[in-house]
């Protein structure tokens, strides 16, 4: 049986990100195009209602992924990535083309979160062989994967698109596409009961973000009871309950790390979702070049995750027990970071000031991954989805 390790994880990751990041503006450009100066607004409204559908798949594929495995996860959101380029390619010409892009970046939720199930799979790994940082895996699958993807994606996509048309670029988009699918569904190997550390699938499984860190330590489940996981979504919401599963000291830290989280992602996707935009419809960028702005995010995403590795696998970052301060540090760093972005994007008379609000909100990346790990260490093993 082949090891698990992010060898085989990361090029499935890589191919996900290459084939959603590389698109992204053009996908803009669309609605841009059909909407004209509205086009921010509905971008936004779509990027809200798949948000509001990925909070309700995201412990769905949790569960399913704990009784079926890791690798049917994968497989699955390989398969919904391929939907943002169907109507561009079926349907070049048809007047309902902007509506379709819009219907399909909703669908696109069905996702779930992008970083739930990978994370998971690095959790089966961290459990089994006691590695001491989940955080500095997290931001080396990250540095690996979607920075680079961040990076290159974007540029190579404009860069083909100038060079053999924008139909060709969402074919080979599609292409692109199965090609992870394939890889992910063949030679990724399942990290669910690898190592003895979890359940093997089909059972209840263990595996998830933290008790694997600090040796079952936060547990939320008193006296550490199993239960069998629920495929009902509202389940989960739960553990913010002073009432519920968590208790009221670890909901109220949950409480607080979800509203962190909600206000991080609601300025990280108004950046994404309006700074492209912007350069296209008040600057006059094309596309391609309003691509680049993903990259330069990419960059300074890339320099952020490679030293959050580095320093997770030498002094153990972000390592320690919960309360040892590393997460909350490095999250406040990743929101200062978000702030002054803004206030740079807020300067922007020149279009040249784009690249480095960008590159620094690159740096804001920081907090999804100390919260993510943080958060790790308080969930019961029968609720890891």
């Amino acid at each position: 049986r082949r090891r698990p390790w992010m060898a085989w994880l990361g090029p499935a990751m890589i191919l996900q990100w290459v084939t959603y990041l590389g698109p992204i503006s053009f996908v803009q450009g669309i609605l841009a195009h059909y909407y004209g100066l509205d086009a921010s607004i509905v971008h936004a409204v779509a990027i809200g209602l798949r948000g509001l559908l990925s909070m309700y798949t995201s412990p769905v594929l949790g569960v399913l992924s704990d009784r079926w495995g890791r690798r049917p996860a994968l497989v699955w959101k390989a398969v919904v990535g391929i939907m943002l380029s169907l109507p561009p390619v079926l349907v070049p010409d048809c007047p309902m083309r902007g509506h379709l892009t819009c219907v399909m970046l909703v669908l696109n939720g069905l996702n779930g979160s992008q970083f739930a199930v990978p994370f998971s799979y690095l959790a089966d790994i961290v459990q089994a062989e006691g590695r001491r940082s989940l955080s500095s895996m997290m931001a080396l699958l990250l540095a690996t994967s979607f920075t680079p993807a961040a990076i290159l994606a974007p540029a190579a996509y404009g860069l083909f698109e100038k060079r053999f048309g924008e139909q060709a670029m969402w074919i080979g988009n599609i292409a692109l596409s199965l090609v992870g699918v394939a890889y992910t569904a063949l030679l990724v190997p399942e990290s669910l009961g690898y190592g003895g550390g979890a359940s093997p699938p089909g059972a209840s499984s263990s595996a998830a973000g933290g008790s694997q860190s600090d040796g079952g330590q936060g547990s939320l489940s008193p006296g550490g009871a199993r239960r069998r996981s629920s495929l009902n979504p509202a389940m989960y919401f739960r553990l913010l309950l002073p009432s519920g599963p968590a208790g009221a000291e670890k909901s109220r830290i949950l409480r607080l790390m979800s509203s962190v989280i909600f206000l991080f992602y609601v300025a990280k996707w108004s950046m994404f979702g309006t700074v492209p935009l912007y350069a296209q419809l008040h600057f006059h960028w094309p596309p391609g070049k309003a691509a680049h702005l993903m990259s330069a995010w990419g960059v300074g995403q890339l320099g952020t995750m490679g030293t959050l590795a580095v320093a997770g696998k030498r002094w153990g970052v972000g390592a320690g027990q919960v309360g040892n301060g590393n997460e909350r540090l490095l999250s406040w760093i990743g929101l200062c970071a978000g702030l002054v972005s803004m206030l740079i994007l807020a300067g922007s008379v020149v279009d040249w000031m784009l690249f480095p609000a960008m590159m620094v909100g690159g740096v804001c990346m920081l907090t999804f991954t100390a919260l993510s790990s943080y958060a790790g260490r308080l969930v019961d093993p029968s609720l890891s989805g």
